[in-house]
């Protein structure tokens, strides 16, 4: 399952790192991937979710294709 410190990679080509309380990159856009706080909402609706999963946040649904290990 998704935790903190994991990339995620949606099956709209969206990637997200997962940081914990607080990121001085929170918000930061990098090589294709956002870092975000694990109190953001995308990272609430990620976590603890897995491969397959659909998940819904900002008014639209995705699925969660990869997950890279921190």
């Amino acid at each position: 399952t998704i935790g903190i410190g994991d990339t995620v990679v949606l099956d709209s080509g969206k990637r997200y790192h997962i940081a914990g309380d607080w990121t001085h990159k929170a918000g930061h856009h990098a090589d294709g991937t956002y870092c975000v706080s694990r109190h953001a909402p995308v990272a609430l609706a990620l976590l603890e979710r897995k491969v397959g999963d659909e998940v819904a946040f900002g008014g639209t649904t995705t699925i969660i294709e990869e997950i890279s290990r921190g």
